[in-house]
């Protein structure tokens, strides 16, 4: 049984945990407010199977979460809970422990099995009942029924059988199909042999007609593209020297494209021979200028003597002499002056650069010959090789052609044995076939036999709600039907009420005959339902669950009145509320 569920984020639950008891559990609330997605989230927790839900996650949030806490029959609790994001690119998320042990997808499924004697996906589709009372989706009692007899491997047996006789079935087909295509006229076949094979003849000369053409075109494509190619690395020199040419005029005003890279080469050598030479006249005139200013130092510092001669000096020839140096000292400082190293300096570093742009611009490219240009074939090209393409296209049907035409001849020499291959296939499908149907009717009929407790105990459980229409039976399709006059009355002619409660009887038989389901959780069983049905059906529900089979019902509903008659009358009827939100 479900002793608690918890819902985070799922669709009107911001947050709830709920728990639950064992008998049976009326969940009330008005409509709308979520009692439909408490069993759709114990039927996500079970399976992980969420493909069929819209929207579970409320709008806003990005994710949601349910967990769920199952009570094996052995007393042990399994906690499953599950996360589903918003983003369909993310991965849900499992978690589920029973005991100590942590559980991983496989293993929950597993113990779920085996606990209850039933996989997951029915116990969701059996024991969490929503539309499937009034639409008869969900129930497939043959499956489970096979199982609970020990006839489980006798129905897959069947099934395997099934599969090879349709294996079979086709391939015998497709043998009884090679046969009909295999009695096409001999003689017919090998004329058209024929006629495809000069048809071939004649698309292989006209392939390779293409094909020549084809090379020539693309002789000339060749042609004019190099010779575009070449003209282009020409225009492309041209312009790359005309803007050398315009910057080696700042300082070669005469210069030509001719004379370029000479003249150039000429600047260079004289730039750095002028620097050169500046250096050197700076480094004399620095030389002299501090000779000069010693000199001076020196005669300021004499007494009476020369200090060239030592000899004495009197103030009118000292006074000359200062006058001497001085203005020689005014005159090389001027010289020194007149030296623009800076300048020259610059003017080199715009030669060198002349230099490697001359250096990068190579040897002119030489013009293609002719000097006519050729005309553009790529138009030319492109229809041409449309043409070969169509060309190769009609080669390879014409070849497939004869290929099918040849298999069909071959197909038609060999008649006997596809005809022996034929009879025996259809022989082995017969054998396969009436083999599946034996070992189906076996079952069928033990299933027959094994349901008539079953059968009469719905019977019982009918005749309590509806005492003047007797004889409740169900199909192993899972459909329930009754014998009026000697006819039989499907469901879809019982009244509203009569397939709620048939359609309910069959799913709390086949659960406590079938597994070891203890619980049973059912949406709205009791809405669209006539009053006095709705009684009849809700009193089976809150006092009848041990004759069920059952040890908790779950029970949604907004019948709050009725609902809360039972649990006042019965002290394991309970009434649990819910709404949207938050709840606890």
């Amino acid at each position: 049984m479900i002793r608690r569920i918890g819902l985070k984020n799922w669709r009107a639950y911001d947050s709830a945990l709920i728990p639950f008891e064992p008998g049976t559990t009326f969940v009330v609330a008005p409509n709308g407010i979520g009692k439909t997605s408490l069993l759709e989230a114990a039927d996500f927790a079970l399976t992980g199977n969420s493909g069929a839900l819209t929207s579970p996650v409320q709008l806003g949030a990005e994710y949601a979460e349910v967990e769920v806490a199952l009570q094996l029959p052995d007393s042990r609790v399994l906690v499953i809970r599950r996360t589903l994001f918003a983003d369909p690119a993310k991965d849900g998320l499992v978690e589920a422990t029973v005991g100590d042990s942590v559980l991983g997808p496989e293993d929950i499924r597993r113990e779920v099995t085996e606990a209850f004697d039933a996989s997951p996906a029915f116990i969701a589709r059996n024991a969490l009942l929503r539309e499937t009372l009034r639409d008869g989706t969900g129930l497939d009692p043959r499956e489970q029924l096979s199982r609970a007899f020990g006839l489980a491997n006798h129905s897959s047996k069947a099934t395997e059988l099934d599969g090879r006789a349709a294996e079979l079935q086709d391939e015998a087909t497709q043998l009884t199909r090679a046969l009909r295509k295999g009695t096409k006229d001999v003689s017919r076949l090998e004329s058209e042999i024929e006629e495809a094979e000069r048809e071939l003849d004649v698309q292989e000369q006209h392939l390779a007609e293409r094909r020549r053409a084809l090379e020539v075109v693309a002789s000339r494509r060749d042609a004019y593209t190099t010779q575009v190619s070449a003209l282009r690395q020409v225009a492309a020199w041209e312009k790359a020297s005309a803007e050398v040419v315009e910057l080696a005029r700042l300082h070669l005003p005469d210069v030509t494209i001719d004379r370029l890279r000479d003249e150039v080469e000429q600047l260079s050598i004289e730039t750095d021979t002028r620097i050169r030479e500046e250096r050197e006249s700076s480094a004399k005139l620095e030389a002299q200028i501090e000779l000069t200013g010693a000199a001076m130092a020196d005669l300021t510092h004499a007494d009476t003597d020369c200090p060239v001669c030592l000899r004495p000096l009197d103030d009118r020839d000292r006074s000359t002499a200062e006058d001497r140096h001085r203005a020689a000292l005014t005159a090389l400082e001027s010289a020194l002056a007149a030296i623009d190293l800076e300048a020259a300096e610059s003017m080199l570093v715009d030669v060198r650069q002349l230099v490697r742009r001359c250096d990068a611009l190579g040897d002119r490219p030489e013009a293609p010959a002719g000097g006519e240009l050729l005309e553009d074939p790529h138009e030319q090209f492109d229809a041409e090789r449309n043409e070969l393409e169509h060309a190769v296209a009609t080669h390879r049907s014409v070849q497939s052609n004869l290929a099918e035409l040849r298999d069909e001849l071959e197909v038609a020499r060999d008649l006997e044995d596809v005809r022996q291959q034929s009879v025996l296939a259809w022989r082995r499908w017969a054998l396969t076939s009436a083999t599946a149907a034996t070992v189906s009717n076996s079952v069928e009929d033990v299933l027959a036999v094994e349901m008539e407790p079953i059968v009469e105990a719905l019977d019982n459980r009918w005749r309590r709600l509806f005492p003047d229409r007797p004889d409740l039976r169900f199909d192993l399709a899972g459909n329930p039907w009754r014998p009026v006059r000697g006819h039989r009355l499907e469901i879809d002619a019982f009244s509203a009420g009569e397939r709620v409660a048939a359609r309910l009887l069959l799913q709390l038989a086949i659960l406590s005959t079938a597994t070891d389901v203890n619980f049973c959780w059912i949406d709205e069983p009791l809405e669209h339902l006539d009053p006095q049905a709705r009684r009849l059906v809700a009193g089976m529900l809150s006092h009848g669950r041990s004759a069920l089979g059952l040890r908790q019902l779950v029970v949604t509903t907004y019948e709050e009145e009725l609902a809360q008659r039972l649990a006042d009358a019965d002290d394991a009827t309970h009434i649990e509320y819910v709404r949207a939100g938050t709840a606890a």
